[in-house]
């Protein structure tokens, strides 16, 4: 994977944009208006801002209280799902502020075959026994956490569930796909699994998704031959900004597909870049400003 400029944007709900940024996307912290239930639906984040990721398609929110750090991340391009679905969500959270890779989780969830999108996408051009499987597979991504301790030569899997430390959800809604994450900011004997920062603290958060194996390949090109049309007629979810500065309200962005805003047409080149695109993945690093309680 490699990184690359991103542009993103601050957003009040689900539909608003963010402003330009890169790797030094910065974002600022919401402490939540309620209590944050995670159950892979954003209505819990009504009000609280996001972060568009214009060239990604991919939305983020952070809230955190004096317990756990809260993240949403949202998209509506199914081949993102698709990639998650087999290689997983890793989030990546620094409290040193220095974007090291030493605590990690890792999480697929369960495909929402409810979706019609995620269904046919999904289903088409597999067979009974590869369903069977990916079943079986996808029961166990979604009751299941992967957590890294780089430093502490630490790799586990836990339950989705929070009893343990974090924990993850996945939903989807008219065509919007929601990965929900708790995690929290101080270990003890019963959270051993934890960033390990405070309110107000500046943290890192890195996002790594998508890439695809070579065998992969063929396939993609025959579904990027047939036109960009389906796959970016979604649109990025509402609600939603771009980061950047701090970030600034904005309108909506391109959808969820991949090429930059106001690119028109799907001429060769950009068929080209997109698929490069989908090949290396994504790696996003954001500056955090976890929030302080409300006076």
């Amino acid at each position: 994977m490699i990184l690359r400029q991103r542009h993103l944007l601050p957003v009040l709900f689900m539909g608003i944009i963010l402003s330009p940024g890169c790797n030094g996307n910065k974002i600022q912290s919401s402490w939540p208006l309620s209590p944050i239930q995670i159950d892979g639906q954003a209505g819990d984040w009504n009000g609280l801002p996001k972060y568009y990721f214009e060239e990604s398609g991919i939305s983020l929110g952070v809230s955190n209280d004096a317990d756990n750090a809260y993240l949403l991340f949202r998209f509506t391009n199914p081949k993102w799902l698709m990639s998650i679905a087999k290689r997983g969500l890793t989030v990546w959270l620094d409290g040193t502020a220095k974007k090291k890779k030493n605590f990690g989780i890792r999480y697929a969830g369960r495909i929402p075959l409810d979706s019609t999108v995620a269904a046919s996408t999904f289903q088409t051009n597999l067979t009974e026994e590869q369903r069977q499987r990916l079943a079986r597979l996808q029961t166990q991504a979604a009751d299941q956490i992967s957590v890294f301790y780089a430093s502490e030569g630490v790799e586990v899997s836990i339950p989705a569930d929070g009893m343990r430390g974090p924990s993850a959800c996945l939903g989807s809604a008219d065509g919007v796909f929601t990965y929900e994450f708790a995690i929290p900011l101080q270990r003890t004997d019963q959270m051993p699994y934890a960033l390990g920062a405070k309110p107000g603290q500046k943290i890192y958060i890195g996002l790594e998704f998508g890439g695809m194996d070579k065998e992969e390949l063929p396939q993609l090109g025959e579904q990027m031959g047939r036109g960009r049309e389906r796959d970016e007629g979604m649109g990025p979810p509402s609600g939603t900004s771009r980061p950047g500065g701090m970030g600034r309200p904005g309108g909506m962005g391109r959808p969820g597909g991949m090429g930059k805003p106001g690119e028109g047409g799907g001429g060769e080149g950009d068929r080209e870049a997109q698929m490069k695109r989908m090949m290396e993945g994504e790696k996003i690093w954001s500056k955090v400003y976890l929030a302080t309680p409300p006076a």
